[in-house]
C-alpha cells in the first residue's frame, strides 16, 4: 500500500474524482480508497472506503459519489499488486479532483 499525505479541501468544495497515471505490466493493478475527516487527527480514526463501502475500492477515474466529501482533511492511499510478483505497477501521478459545490 502507500498512503498519501493529508490535504485540506477548503470549505465549499467536494472532491468527485480519483485518477492516476500507471506503468503496468501484465497482470498488475492499482486500486484505491479515500477517507475523509473533519481534521486532520481525526484521519487516523477515519474508514477507508471505495465506491461502495469500506470493503470496496476505486478503480483509475472513477466518480466519488459514496458521500459528500466537503470543507475537510481528505487522503487516499493505493493497493498496488501482482498476480505473480513478476512485475511491479510504477504510479506516476495521483489525482483527486474537487470542484465547488
Amino acid at each position: 500500500y502507500y498512503t498519501s499525505a493529508p490535504f485540506e479541501l477548503t470549505a465549499g468544495k467536494t472532491a468527485t474524482q480519483i485518477s492516476w497515471d500507471a506503468d503496468l505490466g501484465p497482470k498488475t493493478w492499482v486500486k484505491a480508497q479515500i477517507r475523509h475527516a473533519k481534521s486532520v487527527e481525526a484521519l487516523d480514526d477515519a474508514t477507508w472506503t471505495g465506491p461502495l463501502g469500506p470493503e470496496s475500492w476505486y478503480e483509475n477515474e472513477d466518480a466519488i459519489t459514496r458521500e459528500p466529501v466537503k470543507g475537510s482533511w481528505i487522503q487516499y492511499h493505493l493497493a498496488l499488486g501482482a498476480t505473480n510478483g513478476g512485475s511491479t505497477p510504477r504510479i506516476t501521478e495521483v489525482r483527486v479532483n474537487y470542484e465547488e459545490v
